[in-house]
């Protein structure tokens, strides 16, 4: 997993580049690229924002609660205020609605990932489920053969 630190760096680099290009006039598909690195790394940053840190960095860390929440905010007003312009800059540069069709886009690949990661597990579960179904039958059916057998040969019958 990437920490915050790294994510945030590759956050802030992902945007200038997106600036400059924009501001350089580069053509839409060399700037959705720079993008694409871009709300990579403010997924990146958002994952590790929400996952809990290692017991070890959570007890020995040297950062107060109260700077920790201050960090996370300041990070946060900081993606929100790259977005607004970011939103500016391409509606400007490439067409009014640019930046509302680009998230509109994003919430659909993003939608039909979830979807397939979701159909993934439950096959992934169902496969599972008959697996350990089979495994229990089987084991279930050795233990009454076993008992079956063992019965049989202390009554003498083979």
């Amino acid at each position: 997993m990437i920490d915050p630190v790294t994510a945030f760096a590759a956050t802030q680099a992902a945007y200038r580049t997106v600036k400059t290009m924009i501001s350089m006039g580069q053509d839409f598909s060399h700037v959705a690229n720079a993008m694409g690195k871009y709300y990579t790394g403010v997924g990146d940053l958002r994952k590790a924002q929400h996952t809990k840190p290692p017991l070890f960095k959570q007890l020995f860390s040297a950062a107060s609660v109260e700077e920790e929440a201050l960090d996370l905010m300041i990070k946060d007003k900081t993606l929100q205020e790259q977005e607004a312009e970011l939103t500016q800059l391409l509606n400007f540069r490439y067409g009014w609605g640019t930046m509302d069709e680009l998230k509109e886009m994003r919430r659909k690949i993003k939608k039909e990932r979830e979807e397939t990661i979701f159909k993934q597990h439950e096959r992934q579960r169902a496969f599972f489920d008959l697996v350990f179904g089979v495994l229990g039958a089987a084991l279930i059916c050795g233990l009454i053969g076993g008992i079956i057998y063992f019965v049989g040969s202390v009554k003498g019958m083979w």
